[in-house]
Formats: structure tokens, sequence, C-alpha cells
């Protein structure tokens, strides 16, 4: 593991400094040693994806001052030197905000594992792991006759200590890891997660997107109306992402910007069909969402957001669980993806079916892998229209093309159908849907 004395050391020069200047704190230090590299148009590093190798220490800082005003800062490598500076300079930019001028008493974190020493080993010293991906991605590339490669791997082994005044003081380690690949600008995938299984058998996953861009090529025409329409698990999760974090954040609930009210929740107010579970879960062993503790020193762990179609909790940090009284929650890793922050979708009753299955056993339908124009989408009201510029057509299990085409209806709506279903694919934590909804050819 990389040398944990960066983030502890600034940790405990931090806490000092704001031991005699503030009324309370808490803040998030990180250390870490990354390696990335990629293949860019079939060249290995290219101008956009050279081989490169980079230790950051980078953190957040929240300060209650004693006249209860607060600040919100950052710090890096060269902050020990500088802290008075540091320290003055956030003084002089507080402001009042009561409700958030707060420090949770200490609270026992999540026990989660996070770290993979193999990753650690390829990130610190032994880069062919990375390497040998690269070269297997590009195989099966080229084994499909693909004409443009864009391809890379990332990893990472850091260490973070989360402390507060209360006398919260957690310190742990963590890798990260992911592969990347887009063939002819057009059909891709994105793989993250904690432990080196991440970059292993990626050859299948490149042949099964290559399939997908064959099938591309091949141009239909499709009559505009209602149809079956399956949404791969990257659509679903930007639906996810755009609509439910919007509408089951606590700030936008309480602050009357929700689909939801905060007494729509208190009620359990049925918003769903009753075989719906939404929860978040941040305490999965090596979950690329998973933590002991988030920033403000809340535990990692589960909390169910929907349960059997009712609502149960909007996603609380401190500031917005002490303006509605409700307890505070884990929150999503921000930039992660819904399924691999930790949300979790389940539709149906039971193991939902393998994808594979369903796509065998499907007569007719659309195969929606990547939408345009999610973010002019109105997430309040669950309407949207977007484009899919290579909705692949399937009939009797097979590819039979793909067309330009606009998908359009309501998001819950959707979800509340007796028609919709979700299939589960092993790359993905978000289940596929299969739904009803309009397309315009």
């Amino acid at each position: 593991m990389p040398d944990t004395t960066a983030a502890i050391d600034i940790a405990e020069a931090l806490a000092r400094a704001l031991a005699g200047a503030a009324a309370g704190w808490r803040f998030t230090v990180t250390s870490s040693a990354g390696l990335s590299m990629g293949i860019d148009h079939w060249d290995l590093g290219g101008a956009y994806a050279p081989p490169k190798k980079a230790q950051v220490v980078d953190g957040s800082v929240f300060i209650v001052w004693p006249d209860s005003s607060v600040s919100r800062g950052r710090v890096d490598a060269n902050s020990p030197g500088r802290l008075t500076q540091l320290i003055a300079a956030w003084k002089s930019t507080s402001f009042r905000d009561d409700e958030a001028a707060y420090i949770a008493p200490v609270a026992e974190p999540a026990e989660v594992d996070l770290t993979d020493p193999r990753v650690a080993n390829v990130a610190l010293s032994d880069p062919r792991p990375a390497f040998d991906t690269l070269a297997a991605v590009s195989r099966a590339a080229k084994a499909a006759g693909v004409t443009t490669l864009d391809a890379g791997v990332r990893c990472s082994a850091g260490d973070t200590v989360t402390a507060a005044s209360s006398g919260l003081w957690v310190h742990f380690s963590h890798t990260a890891l992911g592969c990347s690949w887009v063939l002819d600008n057009a059909f891709g995938m994105v793989r993250p997660g904690r432990a080196i299984e991440v970059w292993k058998g990626v050859e299948p996953l490149v042949d099964s997107t290559a399939q997908m861009l064959a099938a591309s090529r091949h141009r239909v025409s499709l009559a505009s109306g209602s149809m079956k329409v399956i949404l791969w698990p990257a659509v679903v999760d930007d639906l996810l992402k755009h609509y439910l974090y919007h509408n089951f954040s606590g700030e936008a609930a309480a602050e009357g910007r929700s689909r939801f009210s905060i007494e729509d929740f208190r009620r359990g107010r049925g918003a769903f069909r009753h075989d719906v579970t939404i929860e978040l879960d941040t305490t999965v062993p090596m979950g690329p969402g998973s933590y002991p503790c988030t920033a403000e020193g809340i535990p990692g762990g589960r909390v169910k957001l929907v349960d059997g179609g009712s609502l149960v909790t909007p996603l609380l940090n401190l500031k917005y669980s002490r303006r509605t009284g409700m307890m505070a929650t884990p929150l999503p890793v921000a930039g992660m993806s819904p399924g691999h922050a930790g949300l979790k979708l389940h539709m149906g009753q039971g193991d939902p079916p393998a994808f594979d299955s369903v796509m065998r056993s499907t007569e007719r339908a659309l195969l929606v892998t990547s939408v345009l124009g999610m973010h002019t989408q109105d997430p309040v009201s669950g309407n949207f229209s977007l484009a899919a510029s290579d909705a692949i057509l399937i009939e009797d299990g097979e590819f039979a093309g793909a067309s330009k085409v606009v998908i359009s209806g309501n998001l819950f709506d959707v979800m509340n159908a007796a028609v919709t279903t979700a299939s589960s694919h092993p790359v993905f934590a978000t289940p596929a849907l299969t739904i009803i909804c309009r397309v315009e050819s």
C-alpha cells in the first residue's frame, strides 16, 4: 500500500491548527498514488492517453467559527506549510447557515473491505497487468474487425482520514481501478471496481460490444408508434441519476423542488408498483461506491428509499436532516453512476431473469444502449424524449439492424406499468429494463 503518512500528517496538522481557531470542524483528506494509460485510435498512449503515474493529496474542510458562521475549504499536499494563511482566508469568506453549523456526535463507522493488494501493486510498482488488459482489449477488437479503438485503464491505491472536532478519527485504505473501450466512436463499455477481477475476462465483453457495432451498420426503417424497448443498464443508470437522484434529494424535497415532499416520505406515500424496492448500500464489500463514513461522519450503511412501492426516506445530509427532523442517511458517492454508487433498483418478485435469456426470447424489440439529451429533461415531471442514434432492432432473439430513433414517455409511468420488467446483466449493478414506450423514427 502507499505511504500513509501524507494523509495522516496533513490531517494531524489540520486538526491542531483548527483546534485553536474554530468552535467546531470536520475534514476529509485523501492521499493516493495512481496509474493510467490508454489506446488512442489504436496507438498505445497517443496524444490523449499517455501512460502516466501521479500522486495526489486532496481534501475538504468544513468549519464552524465561534460566532456560528461557517466556512468551506480545500487542502492539498502544500497545505501544511501555510495553514495559518489558509485559516485566515477561510475565516474571511465565512457565511451564515445556522442549520449547517453543526458537527455530528461520534458514530461508529461501518466496517467494509475496500482494498485489493494486487491493485495496489500495479499502481505502485508493477504496471504489467495494466498493459496486459489493454492488449486483451486490443486483441478482441482486432479479431472483431473494429476500425477504430479507443480504450483506457486506470488504477489507484490510497489512504483517507476523516476527522471531526467531536472526536471522530477514521483512517482507511482503498484501491480503485477501471477499464473502458469505445469501438468506432459508437459503442463502448466502462467497468469500474476495486478488485483486479475488473480487468479479467474483457475479451468476450469487447466482442459483445463489437456485435452491437456490426448490427448498427445495417440500417432499418421503423414505423413510429408504441413498441417494446429494452434499456441497456447504462441507460437505466443515466435515467436513475437524472430523475431519482433529484427527486430523492432531501434538499430538493425540503425546498419544494422534488416530485415528492417531505410529508410524502413521512407518510410513506405509495409512489411505485408494490414490487419496486430502491435502496442505497454503501457497505458492499469492494463496491466502487462503498465507504466507512461520509465526509460528515455519518456511517456508511444500507437504507431503503422505497420499500414495496412506498416512500421511506429521501437522501439526507446533516443540514437537511436537521431541517426535516429525519435521520441523516448515507449518500451516493458524487460522480459515480447509481448502480456503482450503491443505489439498487429491484422490480418484480424473486431474482430477475438474466439479460441474455431475455434477449434470446424476445420476438421484436429495440435495444437502446445510449441516449442523447438527458440534461434537457425535466426530472420532476418524469417526462423524457431522448434520441438514440443506434437503437438495435431485435427480431426472434437476433440483432436485425439499427435505426436512429427518439424514445419518449414518462419514467414514473414506465416504472409503474405492469408490463415493465427487469433483467440482470453480469457486468452491471443496475438492471436492464424492458418497457413499452413511444418510438419515432
